[in-house]
């Protein structure tokens, strides 16, 4: 069965207790944007795994605005290529994510 990505971009709070370790954590308490990046069997969205990985990551209260499935070959693109990084983690671990303010 084929598989994709879906990007959910969401609006969090992080907690500190996440299982996945950061090189450089967001301030406990504090909310951002979030980009999270899933290997799902399907395209459509698939909220309640979003919201279990999120948290999984340290991350809860979140508000998920949209999903869409990630084109592989838009990481060509100069613009895209700095989520280069999480597409190829998300390949091989299931999910990555990407916190922003």
């Amino acid at each position: 069965m084929n598989q994709c990505v879906v990007l959910y971009l969401c609006t969090a709070e992080f907690t500190g207790e996440s299982e996945i370790e950061y090189s450089s954590a967001p301030q406990v308490g504090a909310t951002h944007n979030c980009i999270l990046f899933v290997m799902q069997q399907h395209s459509g969205a698939e909220t309640e795994l979003a919201h279990k990985l999120l948290s999984k990551h340290g991350w809860e209260k979140a508000e998920i605005q949209n999903s869409k499935p990630f084109m592989a070959e838009s990481v060509n693109s100069e613009k895209m290529q700095v989520f280069q990084r999480h597409y190829e983690e998300c390949l091989e671990y299931g999910d990555s994510l990407v916190w922003y303010a």
